[in-house]
């Protein structure tokens, strides 16, 4: 493939407004950058722009300025259970319980929230790119390996192979979350991101277990979605923050639900209403974007090309 054609189909990612007004800079900016032999970064970053653009993941945008102010919520929320499972194995080491090291399963549950810890521990520092790495590597190395090595030592079913999947899908969204957020607006090291990320991590505790004791998740289900939207309409980021970062635990509540509705329909009934809930959120929050700014309006202080890397 062509530098030219790829470059054309990069700017396919972009709405067409904002592409027939800037996509002569765009090109003019390519152009430099292959002559430099950095084509290939400056491609893979016009069309990440591209997508921030279309989806309004910018930093002028409210889906983007929401989801930097819930990056260090997310990246807290993420590792507070993990955390409590590193201390009950601490907890079992020093009494001297065997057999834990031998037990696959518990093996990578255990790296799984070593890396979600580390990547709290690297949001709290400001330190945004390893965080995002330790998530993506927490994703892919955690879910994958169970799924299928333990498919295979376990002679797993389907069933539960997609429990597993259960459980890691609340990891997966709170990771989106962190990509999701535009890089200039994530906080350096500083004290609130200092607070901010330990404190999440007790609140990520507490809505996880609380969805899924009682009718906790229904609550869950009505607080959560609300508070994001009427965050996002009103102006109050940190509230619609909140929101967004508590999420990923009421999804991964309505997979549970999916997952037993064997069980029962009202399980599947109250898993398709979670899942509608939050569609509807999803799509509030970009509509309120929209209604905003245009699509193509300048993502970013005086930058009408993405830079390098997106």
């Amino acid at each position: 493939m062509s530098g030219s054609t790829a470059l054309k189909l990069a700017l396919r990612l972009y709405p067409a407004a904002y592409r027939e007004e800037r996509a002569d800079e765009i090109a003019a900016v390519y152009a430099d950058a292959s002559a430099d032999g950095g084509a290939l970064r400056e491609l893979l970053g016009i069309a990440g722009y591209g997508l921030r653009v279309r989806t309004g993941l910018t930093s002028s945008r409210l889906p983007g300025q929401v989801a930097a102010k819930a990056a260090p919520l997310a990246a807290g929320a993420a590792a507070g259970m993990p955390l409590l499972v590193l201390l009950a194995a601490v907890h079992y080491l020093l009494r001297g319980t065997g057999g834990w090291a031998d037990d696959p399963l518990r093996v990578v549950a255990l790296a799984a929230a070593g890396l979600s810890v580390l990547g709290a521990a690297a949001a709290a520092a400001g330190w945004w790119a390893a965080a995002r790495g330790l998530a993506a590597l927490n994703v892919v190395g955690g879910v994958l390996a169970e799924v299928v090595g333990f498919a295979q030592l376990r002679g797993m079913e389907l069933a539960g192979a997609m429990f597993v999947i259960v459980l890691g899908l609340p990891m997966l969204l709170w990771a989106l979350v962190l990509f999701a957020a535009p890089t200039d607006l994530l906080p350096g090291r500083s004290l609130r991101g200092a607070v901010l990320v330990p404190a999440s991590m007790l609140g990520g505790v507490v809505v996880t277990v609380g969805v899924r004791v009682g009718s906790g998740w229904l609550l869950a289900v009505a607080l959560f979605p609300l508070l994001a939207v009427l965050g996002a309409r009103r102006g109050r980021l940190f509230a619609a923050a909140v929101g967004v970062a508590a999420l990923p635990a009421v999804v991964g509540q309505a997979a549970d639900q999916l997952a037993v509705a064997a069980h029962g329909s009202r399980n599947l009934l109250g898993a398709t209403a979670v899942a509608v809930v939050v569609a509807v959120v999803l799509t509030r929050l970009s509509r309120s974007a929209g209604a905003g700014a245009a699509a193509g309006t300048p993502a970013g202080p005086g930058a009408g090309a993405p830079p390098a890397g997106g």
